[in-house]
């Protein structure tokens, strides 16, 4: 298993994810953390708590420019009609 560290997640980041108790990427997290970095769209499909959110979220977060007071990230969340 790969850790974030060789996925090119900054050290700040991982140690944001010890302190919650997220040690090791899942598999989704492996498989999209590097394809985002390099700016690509992902279209990911896998069941709920394997890591999705993050694995998109982290190399936005590691982008945010923190000292740069505009918006820098969009995210469009599609809804589901019941």
């Amino acid at each position: 298993m790969k850790s974030f560290k060789s996925l090119g997640v900054c050290d700040e980041l991982i140690q944001a994810l010890q302190k919650q108790g997220i040690k090791e990427p899942t598999p989704i997290q492996e498989q999209a953390i590097p394809v985002v970095f390099k700016g690509n769209d992902v279209i990911a499909k896998a069941q709920t708590g394997t890591g999705k959110t993050l694995a998109f979220l982290l190399p936005i977060l590691q982008r945010v420019h923190t000292d740069v007071h505009q918006e820098q990230v969009l995210i469009i969340a599609p809804t589901v009609s019941l």
